[in-house]
């Protein structure tokens, strides 16, 4: 298992590097931790970003949660 730590970001950008790790995460079949990740990010990101919504759907339509990875969608 990998552990990755992410230090405070001084920029606004810093919820990229969730999103970024969210992805990568998912590309490993980490799922829960995927949509971890992608909470975190939308926190920091402060506004809706479609990026988000599609990551978290996948990665709930992976997790066999298809009615919020609709929500997710839409």
């Amino acid at each position: 298992m990998w552990l990755l730590q992410l230090l405070p970001g001084r920029s606004g950008d810093s919820w990229i590097v969730h999103l970024n790790k969210a992805t990568t995460e998912l590309a490993l079949g980490q799922v829960d931790d995927c949509l971890a990740d992608l909470d975190k990010a939308r926190v920091l990101r402060g506004q809706p970003d479609p990026l988000l919504f599609a990551n978290k759907g996948i990665a709930l339509e992976r997790k066999g949660d298809y009615a919020e990875a609709l929500e997710n969608y839409e």
